[in-house]
């Protein structure tokens, strides 16, 4: 059996020990810096107006928050990790590079470059593609990819894809709605895209709509002029934030 012998290349016991304990001290150095970035970059957006906020981000790219949305990033490391976490309505407007992602509580919106809404509201995540293409997907295996005119609204459960005219994504940013021969639930979605209300109305209804109206004006001034051309009803349960459409 071949002897081993001491060298001056053998490291002895003690030695090592320290150089774990050198080791430990640096990893919780490197910790201690890490989470020292994260805190002082970071950066909170929160639009408490009654108006539309538009903020610029470090890359160029812009998003434009409804009334009482939130966005949370880190201006630090940003050209590396363009994330950032995200809640009420928004329309983004992303320059082109690195992997660009929104999350929210109730899923993930991935893009490179591209313009999108994105509207997180009553336990729903509804996004609509304007330009390029749109990945979003939630915790529970469910993913979707769109492209320009089309949308999804997912849930935790379940993802349902939905048209709609791309000239219409944004059109809350600059507060003119513009319809030109739409079905009916592309406008009553863009109704719930700049209220606080859920929309319900009878399944399967079928009407086409042209017209226009403003976010200024009151909500019962949007339903009659886009129910009354049509001969519907509406009715509006202010405790619920909810506006119950029937065609009777």
């Amino acid at each position: 059996m071949r002897r081993i012998e001491e060298t001056d290349k053998v490291i002895p016991l003690l030695r090592s020990g320290r150089i774990y304990s050198k080791l430990a001290i640096a990893a919780s150095i490197a910790a201690v810096f890490a989470l020292s970035i994260g805190f002082l970059g970071s950066e909170t957006v929160e639009n408490s107006s009654d108006s539309v906020l538009a903020h610029e981000l470090p890359d160029g790219s812009t998003i434009h928050l409804s009334p009482d949305a939130e966005l949370n990033y880190n201006d630090l490391t940003w050209p590396l990790f363009r994330d950032l976490d995200f809640s009420g309505t928004g329309f983004f407007e992303v320059e082109k590079g690195s992997k660009f992602s929104v999350t929210t509580d109730l899923g993930k919106v991935s893009v490179l470059g591209t313009s999108f809404s994105v509207i997180t509201k009553n336990k729903n995540l509804r996004v609509s593609c304007k330009t390029g293409k749109v990945l979003v997907e939630n915790g529970n295996d469910l993913s979707m990819m769109l492209t320009p005119g089309k949308g999804v609204k997912m849930s935790e459960s379940k993802a349902e894809e939905f048209s709609l005219d791309s000239e219409i994504v944004d059109a809350w940013v600059d507060g003119t709605y513009r319809f030109d021969n739409v079905n009916i639930d592309q406008v009553l979605n863009s109704i719930e895209d700049f209220t606080r209300f859920q929309v319900e109305y009878p399944e399967g209804l079928s009407a086409s709509y042209s017209g226009e109206f403003s976010t200024d004006q009151s909500i019962e001034e949007i339903l009659d002029i886009v129910c009354k051309p049509l001969g519907l009803s509406y009715e509006i349960n202010e405790k619920k934030s909810l506006i119950r459409i029937s065609n009777k």
